[in-house]
């Protein structure tokens, strides 16, 4: 799964717009009819970017074994769009979100360290007739969120952490609480949940615009979660922690503009801030916040677009190993499809 996701990712890298979707069986067939081969042949598929696709280096802070690059690979297939008497449109996807850890050059073999699978077991959006303003879309979701790990007593983390020391304790500075960190990546993380939310845009003066400047355009994108079943989240090596995911993960809004520059290259550029606190209806909502920032701009290199990221994290779940550490960091990197 490691090699065919890291194929799939320096494919986006390469080709990201040929990438972020391919040939419809429609347009298969005009191919046809127009005498032209279709690269893809008579295989078809509707793939489509879910949340954006990013590589990040994480090479400033922490110790030389903490220093990585972050990879997150984002897809979605639909199984069927449905359009209504009055233009509005139903989409049912399947959806799979991997974010995973290369540590090239800080690790013993580089490994590639699983860090978030989130598949879908339905994702359902309903999209409003032509709307460019207001509500444009509601949605709903039946989701699965782990880190792939296997981690859950004291024993077997002890134990990771006596294999950790041994391995690196020559290295310089390296100590126990080291290796005891390092072993705390392994903990097992997961639950499922359902998800509403909605997609709304608001346009400033001309409900024509085409959003091409930072202040056009603003489009807010909310989800709220309810944890169901299947919940690891327990800090069963620390007494009277009472920490749990649902207080740090459940409700999500991001308020994102993208525009376009007056250059001659035409550069895109966004900028999005992202508020995550926990269930809506907990009573830990408002309480541990997170705040991501990010700007992204498309740079144009001889006709090549290089759309470079940079972005700012402050709060907590960094990652779902050590969802109740608050953390703050820029990292700096590339956002593959945006």
């Amino acid at each position: 799964m490691k090699i065919t996701f890291g194929l799939l990712l320096l494919t986006l890298l390469i080709f990201p717009a040929q990438s972020q979707k391919l040939m419809t069986k429609s347009q298969v067939d005009d191919s046809k009819e127009a005498g032209v081969t279709p690269i893809f042949g008579s295989f078809t598929i509707d793939i489509e970017a879910h949340e954006e696709n990013t590589l990040f280096f994480d090479y400033i802070r922490g110790d030389k074994q903490d220093k990585h690059l972050d990879a997150k690979l984002s897809l979605r297939y639909p199984f069927t769009h449905k359009r209504f008497n009055n233009g509005d449109l139903l989409g049912v996807y399947f959806s799979f979100t991997q974010e995973f850890d290369f540590y090239a050059g800080t690790r013993d073999s580089g490994p590639v360290v699983s860090r978030r699978f989130n598949p879908s077991y339905l994702q359902v959006m309903y999209g409003f007739k032509d709307k460019k303003d207001g509500l444009i879309e509601l949605r709903f979701s039946w989701e699965h969120e782990s880190n792939g790990q296997s981690v859950d007593d004291i024993n077997t983390l002890l134990a990771q952490r006596n294999e950790n020391y041994n391995k690196y304790k020559d290295e310089k500075d390296f100590t126990e609480e080291d290796a005891f960190k390092m072993a705390t990546e392994e903990l097992s993380r997961g639950y499922d949940f359902i998800s509403l939310g909605f997609y709304y845009r608001h346009i400033f003066g001309d409900a024509l615009a085409e959003c091409s400047t930072i202040i056009e355009c603003i489009n807010f994108e909310a989800k709220f979660r309810q944890h169901t079943t299947n919940i690891e989240d327990e800090i069963f090596w620390m007494t009277n922690n009472t920490s749990a995911l649902n207080h740090f993960q459940g409700s999500k809004i991001t308020a994102s503009t993208q525009w376009q520059d007056n250059s001659e290259n035409k550069e895109n550029r966004k900028f999005s801030i992202s508020y995550r606190t926990g269930e809506l209806f907990s009573n830990k909502a408002g309480k541990n916040n997170t705040i991501d920032l990010t700007y992204t701009h498309e740079v144009v290199i001889d006709e090549t677009a290089i759309p470079l990221s940079l972005s700012y994290h402050n709060g907590y779940l960094e990652e779902l190993y050590k969802y109740q550490e608050k953390s703050v960091y820029w990292s700096l990197g590339f956002n593959l499809v945006f």
